[in-house]
């Protein structure tokens, strides 16, 4: 169920591309096509991998998996910079990183989840997840605004470093739990991978609750998905705005999200 788990949270979340894509237009000065293609390639991305990555990732130490995610994720995000101060960045590398951004992101989400489970008892998991909810989506409002400022005051190349170490930090915070990891259950002997994941969609499409989660993630990420590039040109390239207008209009509907996450547990009751 971790990659099943891993596909939702994917689907409904901006990947790489919504980092690459604004760079690719302020830096590259890139086309609308290739502006599109970055979030194609990691939309694709992430519909190969997270099945068979979060079967594997199943029956592995989470917290092992989540640092080495943080830590990819860091270094790719600093090769951005890196590039760009020799002069030397390309829209082929920024599609690398897009690609495994998104990889880096889906083991992540896939042994977050499960380890959640592992930590809190089950009376607490529906307050545990609303207080997770509200952080991801206060971080998603806050995060555009931010970065856009970031990039009108210090540039492209310094707020790319300040994102990567965000990572650094998550990782550094993932290290210091206390609270010894219970041990992953054993894989079967007798076990598959093409069985394994056949199994995990005849449980979510059969299950009167996760069904109807699962379908209004991917209708909610991929409509995300697919206007996230075009609002990148329009706004960008366009209309002209300033990078902090782009991502204040990117975070502020957020902030709905925020509100749904507080408002689960009563709604809940």
């Amino acid at each position: 169920m971790e990659g099943i788990d891993a596909y939702a949270q994917a689907a409904r979340r901006t990947t790489a591309a919504g980092r690459s894509g604004p760079i690719a237009l302020v830096v590259l000065d890139s086309p609308a096509f290739q502006v599109s293609e970055l979030a194609a390639l990691s939309a694709v991305a992430s519909a190969l991998i997270a099945l068979p990555l979060g079967v594997r990732i199943e029956h592995q130490y989470k917290r092992p998996v989540m640092i080495t995610a943080d830590l990819a994720r860091c270094v790719l995000l600093a090769s951005i910079p890196v590039a760009m101060a020799f002069d030397r960045l390309t829209f082929t590398q920024l599609c690398v990183v897009g690609v495994l951004q998104t990889a880096a992101s889906v083991a992540f989400d896939a042994a977050s989840g499960a380890h959640l489970k592992a930590l809190v008892l089950p009376e607490h998991r529906l307050r545990a997840n609303s207080l997770f909810e509200s952080t991801n989506w206060i971080s998603v409002s806050a995060g555009p605004p931010v970065g856009g400022l970031l990039i009108g005051a210090l540039g492209a190349a310094a707020t790319m470093v300040v994102d990567a170490l965000s990572f650094l930090g998550s990782a550094v915070g993932i290290r210091c739990i206390r609270q010894p990891e219970s041990a992953p259950p054993a894989r079967a002997a007798t076990a598959r991978l093409g069985r394994d994941i056949a199994a995990g969609w005849q449980y979510l499409l059969r299950h009167p609750g996760l069904r109807p989660l699962f379908f209004n993630a991917l209708l909610f990420g991929g409509s995300v998905m697919m206007t996230s590039p075009l609002m990148a040109v329009l706004m960008l390239d366009d209309l002209g705005l300033a990078p902090w207008q782009y991502g204040l209009a990117l975070g502020l509907p957020c902030l709905g999200g925020v509100l749904g996450s507080r408002l689960t547990p009563l709604l809940t009751r």
